[in-house]
């Protein structure tokens, strides 16, 4: 785990086809740390395990690399070259204690990745990527949208991830009333382009 701080960093990714969900995988990957917590959350097919796959062969260098969904082992782990991901999934996990019990602490050491964590939203860590994942049918098939918060020593990284994204971040506005969202407030801005800014809720 990362040394806990404060701040948060928010932005939106409007991901149109499924090799844009993987381009957005590689640039997490590219950032990723020993001992990085992710979060994915999202309905089911919203783009979690797809996002996962790509990360995990991305960091493999082997595209062709078989990894299964979490969904019925509820936790995946893999010895990689620059350092283990351990891929969870808490679908069908109620209680914080299983997770001791499913070896999350097993590798210390290990990027974490975690889908469904609203199981366990009391016990998730303060420094860690949320990445949100929202279908948006009205678009297209495949169109979705990637909510990245990063929370504590996290959020400048993600503050760093903006330019990659490009033309494909949503532009951040103001609610109907004209209030910012809570969750987007930063306890304490950390430089000109981490300032709190009115993102959709």
């Amino acid at each position: 785990m990362l040394a806990s701080g404060s701040g948060e960093a928010v932005f939106t990714v409007a991901l149109a086809t499924a090799p844009a969900t993987r381009r957005l995988a590689m640039d997490v990957a590219a950032m990723l740390a020993p001992g990085d917590f992710v979060t994915l959350s999202g309905d089911l097919g919203a783009g979690k395990t797809t996002f996962a796959r790509a990360l995990v062969r991305h960091l493999a260098g082997d595209h062709r690399l078989e990894v299964p969904s979490p969904t019925f082992t509820l936790v995946q782990t893999y010895a990689l070259p620059r350092f283990t991901i351990v891929h969870g999934d808490l679908y069908r996990v109620s209680e914080p204690y299983e997770l001791i019990e499913l070896g999350f602490d097993d590798a210390p050491d290990a990027a974490v990745l975690l889908e469904w964590p609203e199981r366990i939203a009391d016990s998730l860590p303060r420094d860690r990527l949320d990445i949100a994942f929202t279908l948006k049918p009205e678009r297209g098939l495949n169109h979705r949208d990637a909510r990245i918060t990063g929370h504590g020593m996290f959020a400048p990284r993600a503050v760093r991830m903006r330019p990659y994204a490009g033309s494909s971040i949503i532009p951040a506005s103001p609610t109907r009333n004209g209030n910012i969202c809570r969750a987007t407030r930063r306890p304490a801005p950390m430089n000109d382009s981490c300032k709190a800014r009115a993102v959709p809720c």
